[in-house]
Formats: structure tokens, sequence, C-alpha cells
């Protein structure tokens, strides 16, 4: 039986919709696995940029993309106090991702971080397992209207927009896949 994974659905709608209006998106990663796959299979021509800061997952992730044929995909290694949050840094312009996903060690400062990372007006972020509180901090500074959670009783997604029209839009979306899954 396949593992359930709470951001499936939204990164899903997420990525469809950067498509939309950036063909070659720019995404950072914090924390690579199974949503890095997803991901570049949804947008083939994006660029990834994604960290890992333990060893063995970080072999584990090279050995699935390597195994994968995935192209594009940018994996660095950093320990979690050796610059691992501004990793992205070396690969990505401030101001031009159009996603940063966030499932991955020092979550709240990541996504302190993502704000100097994402596309003004139009990036967007994704926290993983945002119930917990200890992520509350990183995302506090995002306006209440701009966030959408998805999930059941735990683990929670957080996808945090640019603007009240896009969170609207989004949040339809995410909603009428829900809605099709079950009727389907």
């Amino acid at each position: 039986m396949a593992k359930f994974r709470s951001y499936v659905h939204p990164l899903t709608v997420v990525i469809r919709h950067i498509l939309d209006s950036a063909p070659s998106p720019i995404v950072v990663e914090y924390g690579p696995g199974y949503s890095t796959v997803l991901m570049k299979r949804l947008a083939p021509r994006s660029t990834i940029v994604t960290i890992e800061d333990r060893a063995e997952w970080y072999e584990k992730a090279r050995a699935e993309f390597e195994a994968a044929g995935l192209e594009g995909v940018t994996l660095l290694r950093r320990d979690v106090g050796d610059g691992y949050v501004k990793a992205p840094d070396e690969h990505v312009r401030p101001g031009t991702a159009d996603l940063v996903f966030v499932d991955a060690r020092k979550r709240a400062a990541c996504l302190r971080h993502a704000r100097a990372l994402v596309r003004p007006g139009r990036g967007i972020v994704l926290l993983h397992d945002a119930e917990r509180p200890v992520y509350r901090l990183g995302f506090l500074r995002w306006k209440r209207s701009c966030r959408i959670w998805h999930g059941g009783t735990m683990n929670w997604t957080l996808v945090l927009t640019p603007d009240r029209e896009t969170a609207k839009l989004l949040r339809e979306r995410i909603r009428a896949g829900e809605r099709a899954s079950l009727s389907g």
C-alpha cells in the first residue's frame, strides 16, 4: 500500500497553477524525495534546487533521482548549521523562485528565507506538516487571507500565496479536486 502523502494534492494544484504563467518554473525545495520526483514529472522543464542535511537521505535521494533519470535537479548537501537555509542562494537569485516547498529541518527559518526567494506577486510557498506549533513563527508574517490550509486530522499542508485572488483560485481548485476524487 502506498504511503499517504498529504501534500500531494495541493502540490499538484500549485504546480499546475504555476505552469499557467511559468512554463519553466524555478523551484526551491528543502527536503528532497518523492515530492521532487512528482514536481519534475508535473513540470518537466522546471529547474529544481533541493537541499538535504542528512548524508544518508542525500545519498538515497541522489540514487532515486539518478534511477528516475531526472534532469534539471540540483541536489545540495548542507549540515543544518552550515548555511543550510541560505544554500539555495548559490543557484537561485532572490525574487526568482516560482515555488518554495518546505519539508525539512529548520522549517521556520526556511519559511522566513522563502520570502526573499519567491517571485514578487507570483511566487508560492508550501509548508508540509504545518500543524506543528514550532513552525508557526515561520508563517505568521504572511497575511491570513493568503493562507490555505489543507489536511485532515494530521499532516496539514499550508499554501502561502502572494495575494487574496491567488489564494481564492487555488482554494477552489484544491476543493474541486477533492470533490472529484470523492465522487470518482
